[in-house]
């Protein structure tokens, strides 16, 4: 969308706003019926400063911002927006390094039994400190891992470090290592867990997968397939 010739900014979002609002609702079609809602991302320059190239870039900048922060809604672009991006392409090439380098390590969570007397399993979790950042939560690095495909380079890491330190524990203590939603999608995990076992030799029996209720929405033939097998 292209609004030439205006001088007044309020105006201008006033107008895309309401436009981004009509455009969202139900729409019916051939029988069907269809509930539409959309994020939107625009900028506003002054003709002076118009470059198409330049404009579709933070457009789209402020349509990620939109999705990430406003889901549905309309933001427009902002100088921060710029530097968000760069910040965030940084990061996932530092997370490609550390991935690919060893720079990621595990600690463990203990569960207990429901008395109190003992640890029954540990959760392992991943851990990123950061050369410069400093300790980078798994919050921010597992989603960018996942964008940038390398979620199953980190499940297998966990997985094997989880079965090598627990093989140093009691035998009665098991580990517990989460599974994301890519993982359960991709039936090379079963052969992973399996080759992993048997490469650490740790008893089935001591290892635990955790997954979310999430892993379980989309192609769910697939997932429960990939389940039973495991």
């Amino acid at each position: 969308l292209f609004f030439p010739n205006e001088t007044n900014r309020r105006d201008l979002e006033d107008r895309m706003r309401a436009l981004h609002a009509e455009l969202r609702g139900t729409y019916h079609a051939d029988g069907f019926t269809f509930n539409v809602s959309m994020s939107a991302g625009y900028v506003i320059v002054s003709s002076g400063d118009f470059r198409i190239e330049d404009m579709q870039i933070k457009a789209d900048l402020a349509l990620f911002e939109s999705k990430s922060r406003n889901k549905g809604g309309a933001m427009a672009f902002e100088a921060e927006m710029d530097a968000n991006y760069l910040d965030r392409q940084k990061l996932k090439a530092d997370v490609r390094e550390a991935v690919e380098h060893g720079g990621l390590s595990v600690a463990y969570q203990p569960m207990f039994e429901p008395d109190g007397s003992r640890i029954e399993c540990c959760e392992a979790l991943a851990r990123w400190t950061h050369a410069e950042r400093g300790p980078v939560s798994p919050i921010v690095f597992i989603p960018l891992a996942e964008e940038i495909g390398l979620v199953g380079d980190i499940t297998r890491f966990m997985l094997r470090q989880a079965c090598l330190d627990c093989m140093s524990w009691p035998a009665h203590i098991s580990v517990s290592v989460n599974l994301s939603v890519l993982d359960l999608h991709n039936s090379e995990i079963v052969s992973l867990v399996a080759d992993t076992l048997a490469e650490t030799g740790l008893p089935p029996s001591r290892l635990h997968l955790e997954v979310t209720e999430s892993c379980l929405m989309e192609e769910t033939a697939k997932v429960r397939t990939i389940l039973q097998e495991l």
